[in-house]
């Protein structure tokens, strides 16, 4: 198999458990819209993220690998939306706020935001610690997915 056949294969296993992930998603929430505009906001990320590697870094490589991470930015989100969306179903049992949707809003940000932030933060660093490396491309890969992780997460 050549190399590019692999590439295919691989994107075609990405898509397919992307395809998954989403709808994971739109089950979970019950909502297409959330599904489809948590890929979507995924996907915008991409753009930035080419602009802040290429423009701020100078880093010029690039490879399809590096659409392909875009898989492990969605899992992050994915993960940072379950943890806000659980914490919202638990304000609904809370008395003192649970007839107000805008206290069980800011109850669920509080709970949730630093959590997110945390998270975010620390697998995105994770990633930018493959700036040590001498291979070019492992460099190039960890700091473009550690901007990525960090884009979505402002996003």
């Amino acid at each position: 198999m050549t190399y590019k056949e692999l590439l295919l294969q691989d994107f075609v296993i990405i898509s397919i458990s992307f395809a998954i992930l989403i709808l994971g998603v739109i089950i979970k929430f019950r909502s297409w819209w959330i599904g489809v505009n948590a890929v979507l906001i995924t996907l915008f990320g991409l753009p930035i993220t080419q602009i802040i590697n290429r423009g701020i870094f100078g880093v010029e490589y690039f490879s399809w690998h590096f659409v392909l991470l875009t898989f492990v930015t969605f899992f992050i989100m994915k993960c940072n939306m379950f943890w806000f969306f659980d914490q919202w179903e638990i304000t609904n049992r809370i008395p003192i706020i649970k007839d107000s949707p805008k206290k069980r809003l800011i109850y669920t940000f509080g709970k949730t935001t630093q959590l997110n932030t945390i998270t975010s933060i620390v697998i995105g660093l994770g990633y930018f610690t493959t700036l040590m490396s001498r291979l070019e491309q492992m460099s190039a890969i960890g700091t473009y997915t550690g901007i990525l992780v960090l884009v979505n997460y402002v996003i």
